[in-house]
């Protein structure tokens, strides 16, 4: 070692004998050192345990090719009315593909789009009849239109990425009609038993809880129902519910918990925007829930008392707890937002990689 006030060679002392410097000890560097990986290495240990347990929760897996510009990389490309035909045909008994057909590959999703425009401008005119021309019998229908736009256009989204192509579009309206109707009926009724007086933490916690188990309950009917066989055949089904779950309270808040014209409009855009990460996306995770703990199974009561099952069912639940919450800001529903698409696309991710080991076993 080299002393730094005079240049002298130390060998290994730790007082340099030409001018008498002392040094720090070589063990309290090393043990910095150790103290510092040993921080490092815990950090990592979290990180992974953190990786291994979401994963373990979502059913994750890497083998599926899903990247999540897929969602919209083919939103800006021209499509014929032909192409919007066929996939608004796909999921009848005619035009749902054999197992063993169902993997070679999928269109990405872009019809979404195209539904978005027709409700925007839709409600776009029926402003325009009301604002232009005082018409007040098109604030109902503004209510209700402006409601649908981004909840059934999401809803198409999750249509078009359930790659087993067999749910009809007509088996998804109904499931959005019915379903969501059910549901919010449900929702009520459990409301009825169990009162929620004030949106205080625990009301809100309450709220979460009836709200998602009243979703739970018709979600679970369609999927024994329509014996679903798939996890994205059970977020599909959870999205058709609380799209319709969605839909119905917001027009009922714009038409009954406003006071101006300016309100419903405020009030319809601010939750059709965080409508991407609210009802439609909770019920989804739930019917995923049911999908993943059913696996190959029949459908029975052994899906709820399934580990697999409670492992993702709370995530809705707490999701939908936070945002009620009376400390709620913009900026926590945004956050929230993110963590439930992060836990969508690890279960879309999760479907595919199911849809790819059938298939083959299909092919076999």
């Amino acid at each position: 070692m080299i002393c730094k006030k005079c240049g002298a060679d130390m060998g290994d002392a730790l007082r340099c004998v030409r001018c008498g410097a002392v040094y720090a000890a070589p063990k309290d560097e090393k043990a910095k050192e150790e103290k510092s990986g040993s921080a490092k290495k815990i950090v990592e240990d979290i990180t992974e345990r953190v990786k291994d347990t979401f994963e373990d929760i979502t059913g994750g897996s890497k083998e599926a090719e899903f990247k999540l510009s897929d969602l919209w990389a083919n939103v800006f490309k021209k499509h014929t009315d032909e192409e919007s035909e066929d996939l608004l045909i796909s999921g009848t008994k005619r035009h749902t593909p054999r197992p063993e057909d169902i993997g070679k590959g999928w269109h990405r999703p872009w019809l979404y789009s195209r539904i978005f425009l027709v409700l925007a401008i839709t409600f776009a005119f029926l402003f325009v009849c009301f604002q232009l021309f005082g018409n007040d019998l098109a604030i109902v229908g503004l209510a209700f239109i402006g409601s649908m736009v981004m909840p059934f256009s999401l809803l198409v989204l999750f249509w078009e990425t359930n790659i087993p192509r067999n749910i009809s579009i007509f088996e998804l309206v109904k499931m959005f009609f019915v379903g969501g109707v059910a549901s919010l009926a449900m929702a009520l009724l459990l409301f009825e038993l169990i009162p929620v007086q004030e949106l205080n933490v625990v009301g809100a916690i309450l709220v979460g809880i009836i709200e998602e188990v009243g979703k739970l309950l018709p979600v679970a009917y369609f999927i024994y129902k329509g014996k679903s066989k798939y996890i994205l055949n059970g977020i599909l089904i959870g999205a058709a519910i609380g799209a319709g779950f969605a839909v119905f309270e917001s027009a009922g808040y714009a038409l009954f918990r406003t006071e101006s014209m300016n309100d419903i409009v405020n009030n319809i855009l601010l939750r059709g925007i965080f409508a991407a990460g609210g009802h439609i996306v909770w019920a989804a995770m739930s019917g995923a829930a049911i999908m993943l703990a059913k696996g190959d199974g029949e459908f029975g009561m052994r899906i709820f008392k399934s580990g697999k099952f409670w492992k993702l069912f709370p995530v809705p639940i707490v999701l939908h707890a936070l945002w009620d919450m009376p400390f709620s800001t913009m900026l926590l529903l945004v956050l929230l937002v993110v963590i439930a698409w992060v836990f969508i696309l690890a279960l879309i991710r999760a479907g595919m990689t199911e849809v790819n080991r059938l298939t083959k076993k299909g092919g076999k």
